[in-house]
């Protein structure tokens, strides 16, 4: 499946309503637009992607897991207990 053309057709149609970015939280259109299986629904999950960038987010216990199989794609986890001080404390 090539991810990026998917990505780029969505970039497409969005431009035409003037749209320069999306953030994408639905599991399964994760999954469809970056090949990412999120293990559930439990904690959130995002992609967010324009021309320039495709940036998936999710939580630190997951980050494994997602830069396996969201190959090429910058990953940005979070925390969402005091463990990880001095780093993102949630998805928002």
């Amino acid at each position: 499946m090539n991810f990026s053309e998917r990505r780029e057709k969505l970039l497409d149609e969005l431009a035409g309503v003037n749209i320069a970015a999306a953030l994408v939280q639905n599991l399964e259109n994760i999954y469809y637009l970056s090949g990412y299986s999120a293990p559930s629904a439990s904690r959130p999950f995002g992609l967010l992607f324009s021309r320039d960038k495709t940036v998936l987010i999710a939580p630190m216990t997951s980050s494994d897991d997602a830069k396996a199989e969201a190959e090429g794609l910058e990953i940005l986890t979070y925390y969402e207990h005091p463990a990880g001080e001095g780093r993102r404390f949630s998805f928002y």
